[in-house]
């Protein structure tokens, strides 16, 4: 038993107290010091009373504790967070948020210490060996355990892993493996993916970047990672290099891309690739996974493509439909970060759990959703595909090559992200807008000042940094008639295109006074569009979560009607708005 709730525990001792009339029970409590009720449980155990009755002598008590230890945070970290350049600030200084064990306990503690490197391997080996037949793949893949375990260590600590990763990467190879081999015997009309001559070592390698490579954050413990991998394949003879191990993973994550219905502005670029297949690996074993990343990174889209796309029979693909034949479908439930929203959620899917296959999608901190992947605060753009118009021959040659101008249109961001006055004002939702307009209307100078004022527009006093920073790319676009100044823009237009294009993003209009819902009032009309205007206060009662939550339900009509909504001072709903964005 996990104690959680004051309540629940008193009610589990009352029943195994019942249940011990007959004979004796054995009673375990787990992380029996993470709970607030220390001193009720401290009574069971040690007086054997509940709120003061007797307990029958038939119960024998046993619980497992978590140890009190210090984080050690290593020395460039500890610099980092001087210079407010860390991905993550630790929120305790333990190791495990764990509560003083009363004194009345002490005497019943045994302290089992920790398993030592040996031991480790020992049991890394065993486990392995169980669950493969090959020996020397056996040999191999537990080498490569070990060493995964050492560089996770190596960087974030002792306490970063345990055998519950061995278990789990062991569990993702037989994954792997099973999926390979069924992806492999499908008769497709596309190429034929994977080769059957080297699917062991793929589910190997699948296996061990997903449980080790995503969790790391710097490219350089990645490139060092692989280094790693690399030499103990060459130790065992195998063909596979650092470059193929990379390479192993991009494939398989195209493939599952490619069975996809993704739209044709899905552009798969890698942390989309890395988050769908992580994700995916982990809701068809039953593995937890926590995707973390900053605002653009794909966490919600990688969720969205899955949820489409993997519905059992009904997918659109063979592999998904018949091979993938345990998922009848996805629950997705969206929860927004507070206990009690957290809590509906898991009683939701609770009720679900043996009819379906599910997943619950958690919104953390600022509306993220639920991968075990890093911060994206160092961001390394992916190039991005894009259909250019065709134009007349006579004016290709003095256009720019399209991807120099890319290169320079992704410096450009990535310089402006991190001198930008407001820290994450604009990120990357803003840069992929930008690059998706761009393959709309083309490499005009028109285009790009359309785009640069409708995805990093908006505050007077931004405007001349945005064209300061990208002054350079407008000045490689070639130009449809007549120059305009980068000054000369119209607040109505940029409205009135957001409005006329059906695929753009949500509009958020700022302004002193409510003329601004008059002026959206008279646009919509123009193109015979009536908006359902919600109107929020101050008032106690509007700031309450059933108010929220009926204001959620109306902007969920308005959205399966097509209909317009305009949302007037309604903070308690906003961070709430990312399941909406996600329907869009």
């Amino acid at each position: 038993m996990q104690v959680l709730v004051k309540g629940k525990s008193k009610a589990f001792v009352e029943n195994a107290n019942s249940l011990a009339r007959t004979g004796p029970l054995w009673v375990f409590f787990d992380e029996i010091n993470t709970c607030n009720h220390m001193g009720l449980l401290t009574s069971i155990i040690t007086d054997r009373s509940l709120y003061g009755q007797s307990l029958s002598d038939n119960l024998r008590f046993f619980a497992a504790c978590n140890p009190y230890r210090l984080r050690k945070i290593p020395t460039d970290a500890a610099d980092a967070y001087a210079s407010k350049e860390y991905f993550y600030e630790e929120q305790s200084k333990l190791v495990y948020q764990v509560h003083p064990v009363p004194e009345a306990l002490l005497d019943y503690i045994w302290d089992y210490g920790v398993l030592s490197p040996l031991d480790e391997n020992l049991y890394t080996q065993h486990m392995v060996t169980h669950s493969m037949s090959n020996f020397a793949e056996s040999q191999m893949f537990a080498e490569m355990l070990c060493m995964s375990q050492e560089h996770i260590r190596s960087i974030d600590g002792e306490h970063s892993v345990s055998l519950r990763d061995i278990k789990r990467a062991i569990e993702l190879a037989r994954f792997f493996r099973q999926s390979l081999e069924s992806r492999a015997a499908l008769k497709t009309k596309r190429a034929s993916y994977p080769q059957a001559d080297d699917i062991p070592q793929r589910s190997m390698v699948l296996a061990l970047v997903v449980s080790y490579q995503c969790r790391l954050y710097r490219h350089e413990d990645r490139r060092k990672y692989r280094e790693n991998l690399g030499n103990i394949f060459a130790k065992f003879k195998n063909p596979i290099t650092t470059q193929g191990i990379l390479e192993i993973f991009h494939h398989d994550a195209i493939d599952y891309f490619n069975r996809m219905i993704c739209g044709d502005d899905v552009a798969p670029s890698e942390a989309l690739l890395e988050n769908m297949l992580a994700t995916i690996a982990c809701i068809l074993t039953n593995i937890p996974i926590f995707v973390v990343g900053a605002p653009g990174s794909s966490k919600s889209l990688a969720l969205k493509l899955i949820n489409q796309n993997l519905r059992g029979a009904d997918s659109n693909d063979p592999y998904f439909a018949h091979c993938l034949n345990t998922i009848s479908r996805f629950h997705y439930v969206h929860v927004c970060g507070s206990t009690k929203s957290v809590s509906k959620g898991n009683e939701v899917s609770r009720d679900e759990l043996e009819a379906t296959s599910y997943q619950i999608s958690r919104a953390i901190g600022r509306g993220a959703l639920l991968v075990q992947r890093p911060s994206m605060n160092h961001i390394e753009l992916a190039d991005v595909g894009i259909k250019i118009y065709q134009k007349e021959a006579a004016n290709r040659n003095a256009d720019p090559p399209p991807k120099e101008l890319f290169v320079r249109l992704t410096d450009a961001f990535i310089h402006y992200q991190k001198s930008q006055s407001n820290k994450n004002f604009h990120g990357l939702r803003d840069y992929y807008s930008l690059v998706k307009t761009l393959g709309k209307q083309g490499l005009s100078r028109e285009a790009m000042q359309n785009g640069l004022l409708r995805n990093f527009g908006g505050a007077p006093c931004r405007n001349s940094e945005v064209y300061h920073e990208f002054e350079n790319v407008l000045a490689m676009c070639h130009t449809n008639g007549q120059k305009r100044d980068t000054s000369d823009h119209n607040i109505l237009e940029i409205i009135d295109a957001n409005l006329q294009d059906s695929n753009s993003r949500h509009l958020m209009l700022i302004g002193d006074k409510n003329s601004v819902v008059d002026i959206l009032n008279y646009h919509l009309k123009s193109y015979d569009m009536e908006a359902v205007v919600l109107w929020g206060s101050q008032y106690p009662e509007d700031n309450t979560s059933d108010y929220a939550y009926s204001i959620l339900n109306k902007v969920l009509m308005c959205v399966e009607q097509g209909q317009p909504v305009v949302l007037t001072n309604l903070k308690a709903v906003y961070g709430e708005l990312s399941y909406i964005r996600l329907l869009h």
